[in-house]
């Protein structure tokens, strides 16, 4: 790629970002806020509007000067979906996302003790697993307004761009699973499987399998989904931020981080593993361990994901050591969802993958 198709793209990027999080903008606005030329913006936006991106939504209201209203542009919802899957040790959680980041449909499968249709193991086999994937996937779709369906009448189904699987364990670089103290399974290659269960499910009519083989699949931990999903909200590459992550059946903490924009891993995939699930840990030690993370990463913000039936005041409460290791620094602290954060963070991640395949142009057609 030439300097100028570089430069090019990383101003798309920029723009698809900013209109991403911007439910209407005007052109103006969009100069301003990415600080691009006015005319690079309309050249920019004439493009996204001709491969279907970008919609008019209205017009804004008169400037201070009078005359005629600027006409408001968002992402067009309809241009794309992503599949974000949840995989802990009882379930698996799916969402359908689409190209704005909201969710439109939501399914849920129990996986323990065992996958329906498997031997009656614990884990899954790959090809168990790919089917439970599959069938998840197609279970979103057809709960989705513009899902694929093969009714008569139906207006055009809605293109699936990507897939995301945040798992509650440890991910290898490769992206192998390993079990854990509360999660038994244990398999290998899961963008794989992930790609498999897309083939599956999206390979009807008009969409080809050779098609789905290509479209960008991401496998991740869940503390680095839910750290990517805080990070987001500010997208400032100087930011380093702290996700504290608590579980309570067992009880564990552990961590994901974001350091420049891109998620801490380590060199196996095991960054972030504080305190593995036990029944004998005490609210202290958990404190400790999360006190002891945020003086060795020095964040400049964390947010702490508590399980869903939890309090997040009474969690909050617990941690005394924590408290004092945040207060002692003015780090700024939000509190989520442990399910909702890791899905859309997932999310977020494979919508980060494809616009690199958008921007190349295979995915602007």
């Amino acid at each position: 790629m030439g300097t100028q198709d570089r430069i090019k793209g990383e101003n798309l990027r920029t723009l698809l970002e900013t209109l991403r999080s911007s439910p209407a903008v005007s052109r103006a606005d969009l100069s301003r806020s990415t600080g691009l030329r006015p005319s690079t913006v309309t050249n920019l936006v004439r493009e996204l509007s001709r491969q279907g991106w970008v919609l008019e939504r209205g017009r804004g209201t008169p400037g201070a000067g009078g005359g005629k209203p600027s006409r408001l542009l968002s992402l067009d919802p309809g241009r794309g979906r992503y599949i974000s899957f949840f995989w802990t040790s009882r379930e698996l959680t799916g969402v359908l996302v689409d190209c704005t980041g909201r969710v439109v449909s939501s399914a849920r499968r129990g996986c323990a003790p065992e996958v329906p249709g498997s031997s009656g193991a614990q884990s899954p086999s790959g090809e168990e697993f790919s089917s439970l994937l599959a069938g998840l996937a197609r279970e979103l779709q057809k709960g989705s307004p513009g899902g694929s369906s093969s009714g008569a009448g139906e207006s055009r189904a809605v293109p699936i761009l990507g897939a995301a699987l945040a798992v509650a364990s440890v991910v290898t670089p490769e992206g192998n699973v390993r079990a854990s103290a509360d999660f038994p399974h244990d398999l290998e290659n899961l963008p794989r499987l992930l790609r498999q269960a897309l083939a599956d499910s999206l390979a009807r009519g008009d969409l080809a399998r050779e098609t789905v083989q290509l479209l960008p699949v991401v496998v991740e931990n869940d503390a680095n989904c839910i750290a990517f999903n805080a990070w987001r909200k500010t997208r400032l590459q100087e930011e380093v931020l702290l996700a504290l992550v608590f579980t309570e059946d067992p009880p564990s903490v552990g961590a994901g981080m974001v350091m420049g924009g891109r998620v801490w891993r380590g060199a196996r995939g095991s960054a972030g593993e504080l305190l593995p699930p036990s029944p004998g840990h005490t609210p202290e030690e958990l404190d400790m361990a999360a006190a002891t993370a945020v003086r060795f990463s020095d964040p400049s913000r964390v947010v702490i994901s508590v399980p869903d039936s939890a309090s997040p005041e009474g969690l909050r409460g617990e941690l005394r050591e924590t408290r004092r290791a945040l207060d002692d620094s003015g780090i700024t602290v939000e509190t989520v969802l442990h399910r909702q954060a890791a899905l859309l963070g997932a999310a977020h991640l494979v919508y980060e993958d494809s616009l690199d395949t958008i921007l190349a142009g295979e995915g602007m057609k």
